[in-house]
């Protein structure tokens, strides 16, 4: 016998299941934005200034739109103004 899994299934689906499903799935990798302590926030701006100054290559966490992001590369400027 040859499933075809949801593929099966997804036609028998009224189009806004469908959509809810999509939501579902997406609210379920949701992350909750993270609160740092001063001491945590003093710690980057040290790594920062560190990477900074030797120019040396980091890896950056960030949260943006319910997601943590991440960027590699080195860092040419620090914005002190920007928060």
């Amino acid at each position: 016998m040859n499933e075809r899994g949801s593929i099966k299934w997804t036609s028998l689906m009224l189009p806004e299941h469908i959509q809810e499903l999509k939501q579902l799935r997406q609210r379920h990798y949701d992350v909750n934005q993270p609160i740092l302590s001063e001491d945590q926030q003093e710690e980057i701006q040290r790594k920062v200034r560190e990477a900074y100054e030797s120019t040396a290559p980091v890896t950056v966490e960030y949260y943006e739109n319910k997601r943590i992001h991440s960027v590699s590369g080195t860092i040419d400027k620090v914005n002190l103004t920007m928060r």
